[in-house]
This record gives structure tokens, sequence and C-alpha cells, in this order.
């Protein structure tokens, strides 16, 4: 396991309190991020779309993420990583890439695991190359979006996995908007650098 950052120093008058600090006191719950990255290809709209190499829902289509690594990264060293793994974008193109935080998802039983709260962000960059799949997911692709403005076919058919009620396109676009839990601040977007790259 790597070596833990350097926390912040206790206020005077605390280090007895967290020296009897028992973080096991509070459920678990888990961070990810998943990525809606988008880029320009033959002059359509495309997102970018994993299969799952394994449970759960393994073999359904899914945003490319994953687990945030506790005390070893933040949440956008994580969604830089995650999208390099898992679709062989490489550093130069990463450093291209707009990458802002687009919300974040913590219904307790949105995931079968266990209690996950994901953190999403929105990738951009025209004309990326073309995925390889790696890390936990068996394929990658560009997906044209469909729709009047994407100018996709809708030609394709994935394959549907069983959601949770409130987990559909319905619910994914009724997400679309602020959320009570991921207010939106306002302020520049984080871009990549080449320290924020794996």
């Amino acid at each position: 396991m790597a070596a833990q950052p350097d926390r912040a120093p206790a206020r005077a008058g605390e280090q007895e309190w967290l020296a009897a600090y028992d973080p096991h006191a509070f459920a678990p719950v888990a961070v990810t991020v998943d990525i809606v990255a988008l880029t320009m290809r033959h002059s359509r709209l495309h997102v970018l779309l994993v299969e799952r190499a394994g449970p759960p829902y393994q073999g359904c289509l899914a945003l490319p993420g994953g687990f945030v690594r506790a005390g070893q990264e933040n949440l956008i060293q994580a969604a830089a990583r995650e999208l390099a793994e898992e679709t062989g974008v490489d550093a130069t193109s990463l450093r291209r890439v707009h990458l802002e935080q687009l919300g974040s998802y913590g219904s307790p039983d949105r995931d079968p695991r266990m209690h996950v709260v994901s953190i999403a962000y929105l990738a951009f960059a025209p004309d990326l190359p073309d995925p390889r799949a790696g890390g936990d997911a068996a394929s990658a692709a560009w997906t044209p979006v469909a729709g009047p403005r994407g100018g996709g076919s809708g030609d394709r058919s994935p394959l549907l996995c069983p959601l949770p009620a409130g987990t559909g396109p319905d619910d994914a676009v009724a997400r679309a908007g602020p959320q009570p839990d991921s207010p939106r601040r306002p302020g520049p977007p984080a871009r990549l650098s080449p320290s924020t790259t794996p």
C-alpha cells in the first residue's frame, strides 16, 4: 500500500479526540469516478462506452470509471487514471482533454456491492483516438450519440442490463439537472496537466 499523504495538522486540543476516533463507527462508503467522454468523429458527436469485463453487470455497456484509490489520489487524478486505464487513451491525448466535474450520485441502493458514491466527470476533446480496452473493460468504443444534434444513427443495440428502479434512461435525463447532493459551484473547470495524468 502506498504511503498516506500528509494530513492537515490537528487543531489545538484535538490530539486526544483524534487518538480515540474510530472510523469503523460508520458504515463503509466507497467513492468512484465515472467519465462521460465526448468527442467529434466524422462530424458527429460520440460518447465513449466500455463493455464491463467482470461482475457486476458483466458484458453490459457502461461509462469508463472505477474506484478512487483512497489516500493515494484526488478525484480528478482518479478520473484521468480510469480514462487512461479503461480506454488506452495516452498521456498526449489526455493533455488536451477538457475535464470537469459534472455531478455526484449517491443513492444507497444504486450499486449491488455496497453504498457507492459516484462523482461524474465530463471529458471532451475533438478527434480523440480509437480507444483500446484495458483495466476492467473488455472492450471500448466511440458510439454515435443518437438524436437530431448528435447525428447518431441509433443503429447500435447495446446489451440491456437490469437496473434498479429509478436508474433507467428517464432517470438519467432527470439527473442531468442540478442535484441536491451536487450543487454547481462557479469557477473554472479543472484541466489535466502532466502532474495529474497517470
